[in-house]
């Protein structure tokens, strides 16, 4: 079992403390938190705005005024695994999250974590899971530099676990297929830098090129990435993701040039305060001399 506290320090106007600085409930961004519905996916992608030439809905003058942080601690008194090994963990994380806006064309978002996964057993293992900047030019055309996952800019999220609030992750997800991609997964991070938006309405695009998984310094950064997403309503989109790559040796999981592709069929579909998300993915690791 588990449950989840998040704590807004001081006046946080970042995440989850949006809500209270725009005025508005929960549910005009969220389906149900922390799910983004059409709104709040506008939100992320305008870079914590709804419009380019406000920082925020009534006070515009709100981020320059107040340190956007806010904390989140997640515990798991009871926590059984499948193994049927249990664990008490009365603190199992805690994060602290900086976001929001940066003047009227930049923004940004930093979360530190502290788990109990601490390998030198020395206590909680301290890491950057999430890092990102963007330069919000317009609905259509956003520049983002990142550490974190390949689609750390995609608002429909079907191949991140940012929203996770689950023990295990999905499949996809959760696997590192014939073990290129430095042995990643498709949710690990790396070095990204991306161009995403939405030039009309209905479709959300991203393209980017990135390092491999978990390779903080960006060496082999000659992965591709392609996202496209189609709203035929808000409440049924459908989508299509590429990514193609090379892992080169030495890297850690290696050992002779391996080229890897994945590409994916997902949908989200929103019916009655239910959410449906479904995805296919198709994989291949080779190796590159081959």
């Amino acid at each position: 079992g588990s449950f989840f506290l998040c704590l807004p320090v001081s006046q946080s106007l970042a995440i989850p403390a949006f809500a209270t600085e725009t005025k508005l409930p929960c549910n005009s961004c969220h389906t149900a938190w922390p799910q983004l519905n059409a709104t709040g996916r506008t939100f992320k992608e305008l870079g914590y705005r709804f419009a380019l030439t406000k920082k925020s809905v009534e006070k515009p003058e709100a981020f320059t005024s107040q340190f956007p942080i806010s904390a989140v601690l997640k515990a798991r008194p009871y926590d059984k695994k499948d193994s049927g090994d249990s664990k008490v963990r009365a603190l199992h994380e805690v994060e602290l999250i900086v976001g929001g806006p940066i003047g009227d064309k930049f923004s940004g978002f930093f979360e530190v974590e502290a788990e109990d996964e601490d390998t030198n057993a020395r206590g909680f293992e301290v890491g950057i899971p999430h890092a990102s900047f963007s330069y919000n030019h317009a609905p259509g055309l956003n520049v983002g530099l990142a550490w974190g996952s390949l689609n750390i800019f995609d608002p429909y999220e079907s191949y991140s676990v940012s929203r996770r609030l689950t023990r295990s992750t999905h499949s996809v997800l959760d696997q590192s297929f014939g073990g290129a991609d430095n042995n990643g997964k498709l949710a690990n991070p790396r070095q990204n830098v991306a161009v995403y938006g939405r030039p009309i309405k209905n479709i959300f695009y991203s393209v980017g090129v990135s390092g491999v998984a978990d390779d903080s310094e960006g060496v082999n950064a000659n992965t591709l990435h392609g996202r496209l997403m189609y709203e035929f309503t808000p409440n049924f989109a459908l989508g299509l993701l590429s990514v193609k790559g090379t892992c080169k040796a030495p890297a850690s999981n290696c050992t002779v040039d391996r080229d890897f592709t994945r590409l994916g069929l997902d949908t989200q579909i929103d019916y009655q305060g239910f959410r449906i998300n479904a995805v296919w993915l198709d994989t291949e690791d080779r190796n590159a001399a081959n």
